[in-house]
This record gives C-alpha cells, structure tokens and sequence, in this order.
C-alpha cells in the first residue's frame, strides 16, 4: 500500500522515506509501521501531508521509479518462508524472512532480524561479519528473533574448515564418521593436499548447534586432523 502510494505521488527516495516514516511514528521497525497502515493505525492522508512538508527530494523520471519501486514490491510480496522456525518479535507473524548468506545461522545460534526495505527480514547470526555495522547504522532495523523451541528439519546448511596432516586414509575416515556414524548428509566436500598437509572444506546438513559441536568433537578424534573451524561462508 504504501509503495504504491508512493509512486503515485512520485517520491522516489524509498529507502530514505521508510526510515523518516520509523522514525516520525515512533515504530520500532519498518514492519510495524507497514502493520500499522494495513491496520489503518496510521492515516496514509497524513502520511503525505507530512512527506509533503519535510521531505524534499528530485523526481526521477518515471521509468526509473517504476523500475525501483516495482522490485520492492516485488521483494514485500514475496512467498511467504515455506518452513517456520523462527519467532520474530513475538508479537508479529506470517513475516517473509531468509536466513543471510553471509553468516548461514542454524537452530542453536544467537540470531536477530534485519528488515530489509522490501518488508521481509534477514536472519543474522549475532556474530555475523556485518552484525556491528548493521546494529551501528541501522538501530531501528533491528528485530529481536529467536527459534522455535521444537524444530523438525531435515538440516540446515552450514560449512567446516578442517586441516591437518595428509595420511593414508584419511578422507575415508572423515566421510565414515560424517555420514555412517553422525548420520549428516554431505553437501560437498574438497580437499587439498601439499607438503603433506591438508586443507579441506565441507558443506554440510546440521540440525542445531548441538549436532555440530557433536560432529566436531568427533571428527576432532580421528588421527592427523589438527584444526577444525566452522566458516560462514561456503565460497
């Protein structure tokens, strides 16, 4: 609702609005002012009375605010997260959210939410390499999210660093314990071998934080493996 009566009033500067709106209603996200203009808690008149008298900004043409405001909508309008593990700000549902790729949080982690422009939110791990400059330049984007307590997944993707020395064998006994013992399911796995050590990384199905601590301490057992580190990112 709000996009759209944006562009009929031919404000182009959406990211730079919905932050002025946040704050000029007081919300404490951007997903609480859009419930509350679908609520009618918030007059859309007095919307643009107030953009009309505070903000001051060019016009794009209209191709390219078209262009813009038609991928937020795209983005808000999104299919709902098919799997529901999170609860987000415990007093909003049927949130569009995805878990970033940037950290990939499983069930067990210390998480928060990002709300993105579009209306959905972005699941952090809290020690997310963008965590700080997220929770430093956007405050107000910042949602408190935590997980279901009783979560039935076949898994959630998450990636190991391991490293050691290159002995015969190896590789199997890594693969024995991964899939037969742990019974995780392998996405990848890549070694890379020189001067008698190994590098390798695996993209793995976890569960929770348990689960991977198990995992790692097992893995941790197997002779010649010196090092083993959860990565955030599979690339």
């Amino acid at each position: 609702m709000l996009f759209r009566k944006l562009k009929n009033w031919k404000f182009s500067n959406v990211d730079e609005i919905v932050n002025n709106l946040v704050k000029h209603y007081k919300t404490a996200s951007s997903i609480e002012l859009y419930h509350d203009i679908a609520a009618d808690k918030i007059d859309l008149i007095e919307v643009k009375k107030f953009l009309q008298a505070e903000v001051v900004q060019p016009v794009k043409t209209e191709e390219e605010l078209s262009e813009r405001l038609l991928e937020e909508s795209k983005k808000h309008s999104a299919k709902q997260h098919k799997d529901d593990y999170l609860v987000i700000d415990e007093s909003i549902s049927n949130v569009n959210y995805r878990l970033a790729k940037c950290c990939n949080p499983i069930p067990g982690d210390q998480v928060f939410g990002f709300v993105t422009i579009g209306g959905s939110v972005t699941i952090h791990r809290s020690g997310c390499p963008n965590a700080r400059r997220l929770k430093s330049n956007y405050p107000y984007r910042i949602m408190q999210v935590r997980w279901k307590d009783s979560i039935d997944s076949p898994g959630f993707q998450t990636a190991l660093r391991i490293g050691g020395k290159d002995t015969l064998g190896l590789v199997g006994e890594i693969t024995q314990v991964i899939s037969n013992d742990m019974k995780v399911n392998m996405r990848s796995i890549s070694f890379d071998t020189r001067d008698g050590k190994f590098d390798g990384r695996l993209v793995l199905q976890i569960k929770d934080t348990e689960h991977l601590e198990q995992l790692i301490y097992r893995l941790g057992k197997i002779t010649g493996i010196e090092k083993i580190q959860r990565i955030d990112q599979f690339k």
